[in-house]
């Protein structure tokens, strides 16, 4: 393989020396040769010379190495220099003969004789071994050779790939642990499934995994409620893989949503796991735990599943279906309350089947799509193939075309970019996916994701990331800082995914989820930047709940937008994305708005109201849920409210702090008290001096006491004494101190604290690496969001609706490499 570009690296081999080769701009490799001293350091660098020059002519080389493969960067790092007058001539390749990365031997005399070599590779110094290739099977990956991978597969939101050498490497959703090599809820990478080995086909269904090996026999891994994994008895989830009972010699496999089904011979097909629709074949609707025959179907070379259905490619190109005909999955010509229907005569190369729909490519490059087209799946009112077809993928709700001038085309379901293309396009507005016109092959589409082969049979995925299905290493979470907007803030708050921020002009602008209207837009289920809410008059304060937004504008007057199924609109409003005024209230001094509650102070000091979710009695009376602002009793001295997921708060004049909801209605019992922040089931505050307690729930550590006890009191954060500004998110809570630096500790999933880590941190922890001073901070049930000086906003966390202020990569990303595989 010839390395485009520049790369880097060095390999130490034991009792050889250093490994090292580079690519140049006109995309050939190169030989060096390396003196080493004693102890295998390079000392200079030697002549560039062919492999026919080395085995034509005697050399002295003794302790010099052979080299091949990477940069004149990668030379000078080992502290010598190329020489200037050093003579480039190209090689074939970058790899060698050998399977493994052992390039490298010793000489001495005339070169002919190996010094001090591997015995593995004690061979004669020839144009042979020095004409540099991998061995059949294998792929040279920056500079070493790895199993080449012959195919991938795509389940509903996993993926894995096969390699050459018959092992099997698996990423993405792990709910059921269909990906084979873990426990946890996704995998980010690819990793090898062990005890998987001679695979000749794979079969991926929603939320488990199959293989078909030499022997024919099958083995399963993952969830198995419905007997999919052919096991006697239905069982929980299995991570390690078991083999399909009954089934010795199958010749081709087929794996749907919850069932499977292999040939055992042209006339013989077996099928296991649901049948709700009939999808075995049997006539029957019971899930079987045994291998079910299908009668009367002859001539079977090829098998594929849907969601609900089954199909056969026969001999002669005829294509038969079985199972659900709801969305004519059995094709035009089934007859009315049909379970099994032939759908084509002839002609037909190649099936590929979805969800709800089944593709075949026939003889000549044409490709014709039935079954459920809600989504456009079957191509209907999509432009013409821009050439022949030489394979066809179908996905839950999308199907592609690979044409034969390399190029991709593809129709359907977009939502998630699974075509490789903006996911606010229709695959009508770009036939071609430029994202894959790169000749991909091998494709394979899920339900929000894609993947395929390059031309260097390397796996490159693309479209929805947030359960690890691209195989990158992440999730799309932004564990580090990034900028957001710049611009002169008075406040920023966080919801559960959404971010708004308050401008000294009185504008507010929102981002990040949107389906209930909190951002203050139409019902779009992201808004991917800073978006003005419309129809607000100015104002003054801003506070975000769980699926809501309110905001205090300068007339005293309070106005709601979002989710308002418990009443938290103020209106009799389900949902509205327009703001609503909240009647009956006027003169409000301070706004707090909890998860699925708001409460404000009339008047400062004074009275305190509060509406919508009482379950916890949040509003400080008996009762239900109510629309109306309800007054919280014997209370007239608030100067501000503070509101979470179970609790409400209000910072009296006196600086003592009553609260009520979940855990009663009681007095916290400190004094001078500056500031009161809620979260999900705790809560801090700062004092006047700048200590900050916590008192509730502590399983993440978002009390900040080095601990996960709970407790009702409230307790010093310790390392904290002067913190000037404080939030709190639903399971983390960050700090501002003095000297403008930020502090986070409790929960951080999805990299919500901003140490680059993901693990829970139980006393604070600063975030480094910020633009300037933190002036503000606001913590909401995934993210974090700080106004730094001089006016700038950075975010970080999860970013799965956009909640950190750009376009989600986890919608969008484009065809990447697959972390772990060549």
């Amino acid at each position: 393989m010839v390395r485009r570009g520049i790369g880097l690296g060095v390999v130490l081999l034991a009792g050889c020396g250093f490994v090292l080769s580079w690519g140049a701009p006109d995309d050939v490799a190169w030989v060096v040769l390396l003196p080493l001293d004693a102890d295998g350091r390079a000392l200079e660098a030697g002549k560039l010379v062919t492999a026919e020059e080395l085995a034509r002519a005697p050399m002295d080389i003794e302790a010099r190495v052979l080299a091949l493969g990477y940069t004149a960067e990668a030379v000078a790092a080992l502290g010598v220099e190329v020489p200037a007058d050093a003579t480039l001539v190209p090689t074939a390749d970058s790899c060698p003969l050998f399977p493994a990365p052992v390039w490298a031997r010793r000489t001495e005399g005339d070169g002919t004789a190996a010094k001090d070599a591997d015995p593995s590779i004690a061979l004669a110094l020839t144009a042979d071994w020095l004409l540099p290739r991998c061995a059949e099977g294998y792929l040279c990956v920056q500079g070493q050779c790895e199993a080449r991978v012959a195919e991938v597969a795509v389940g509903h939101d996993h993926a894995c790939a096969r390699l050459a050498d018959g092992k099997v490497a698996c990423w993405g959703e792990n709910s059921s642990m269909q990906t084979g090599v873990a426990e946890e809820r996704f995998v980010t990478r690819a990793m090898v499934v062990e005890g998987v080995g001679n695979t000749l086909q794979l079969g991926l269904g929603r939320s488990h995994t199959c293989v078909r090996v030499v022997t024919g026999r099958v083995g399963c891994w993952g969830g198995n409620h419905y007997s999919q994994l052919g096991f006697p008895t239905p069982e929980e989830s299995h991570r390690v893989p078991g083999v399909v009972w009954g089934l010795e010699r199958a010749l081709d496999l087929a794996v749907g949503e919850l069932h499977a089904c292999a040939v055992v011979a042209s006339d013989d097909v077996r099928c296991w796991g649901s049948n709700r629709f009939g999808q075995l074949g049997d006539g029957d609707e019971i899930p079987e735990t045994v291998l079910v025959p299908i009668a009367d179907l002859t001539g079977v070379q090829h098998l594929v599943a849907g969601d609900r259905h089954t199909c056969a490619l026969q001999e002669g190109g005829a294509v038969t279906c079985w199972g659900d005909a709801t969305y004519g999955q059995l094709g035009p010509r089934a007859d009315p309350g049909a379970t099994r229907a032939r759908v084509l005569d002839q002609d037909v190369v190649a099936l590929a089947a979805g969800g709800l729909h089944t593709c075949a490519l026939v003889t000549g490059g044409e490709v014709f799509c039935w079954g459920d087209g809600a989504l456009g799946e079957l191509r209907s009112g999509y432009p013409a193939l821009l050439a022949p077809a030489v394979a066809v993928a179908a996905g839950p709700q999308s199907s592609c075309a690979v044409l034969e001038d390399g190029r991709v085309q593809c129709w359907g379901d977009n939502q998630y970019g699974q075509l490789g293309i903006d996911p606010h396009l229709l695959a009508s507005d770009g036939p071609e996916v430029t994202a894959l016109a790169a000749g991909l092959t091998g494709l394979a589409l899920g339900s929000r994701s894609g993947c395929g082969l390059d031309a260097d049979l390397r796996v490159r995925c693309w479209g929805w990331n947030g359960e690890g299905q691209l195989g990158n290493g992440t999730d799309e979470s932004q564990p580090t800082p990034r900028e957001v907007l710049a611009a002169e803030l008075v406040s920023l708050t966080a919801g559960e995914e959404h971010t708004c921020a308050l401008d000294r002009s009185g504008r507010v602008q929102c981002w990040g989820r949107n389906a209930w209207g909190q951002i203050g837009a139409s019902y779009t289920s992201v808004i991917e930047g800073p978006q003005t809410v419309a129809g607000l008059p100015e104002a003054v304060e801003v506070g975000a709940g769980r699926d809501h937004t309110c905001a205090r504008t300068d007339d005293g007057r309070v106005w709601c937008w979002g989710h308002g199924n418990s009443g938290q609109l103020g209106v009799g409003l389900e949902l509205s994305a327009e703001p609503q005024a909240v009647p009956g209230l006027s003169d409000v001094s301070s706004l707090a708005v909890g998860h699925d509650h708001g409460c404000v102070v009339e008047g400062a000091p004074g009275p305190v109201r509060c509406w919508g979710d009482n379950y916890f009695r949040q509003l400080g009376v008996l009762g239900a849920d109510s629309v109306d602002p309800v007054a919280v009793p014997d209370l007239n001295d608030a100067i501000r409210v503070a509101a979470g997921g179970s609790s409400s708060c209000a910072l009296r004049a006196d600086g003592r702090v009553r609260c009520w909801g979940r855990d009663g209605d009681r007095d916290l019992g400190v004094t001078e008290v500056a500031e009161v922040q809620l979260g999900g089931s705790y809560g801090c505050l700062r004092k006047q001096d700048g200590a900050v307690l916590c008192f509730g729930d502590n399983y993440s550590g978002q009390l900040g006491d080095g601990t996960r006890t709970s407790h009702d009191d409230p307790a010093p954060v310790v390392d904290l004494p002067d913190a000037v500004a404080l939030s709190t998110g639903n399971s983390h809570a960050c700090a501002v101190r003095a000297d403008g630096s930020l502090w986070c500790w409790g929960s951080n999933e999805w990299g919500k604290l901003g140490d680059g880590t993901n693990g829970d941190r139980l006393r604070p922890t600063p975030v480094e690496g910020l633009g300037g001073p933190v002036r503000k901070v606001a913590c909401g049930d995934t993210h974090t969001v700080v106004f730094e000086e001089p006016d700038r906003v950075e975010a970080w966390g999860w970013n799965a609706s956009g909640q950190l202020g750009w376009i989600p990569a986890g919608l969008s990303q484009p065809a990447g490499l697959v972390v772990g595989l060549p």
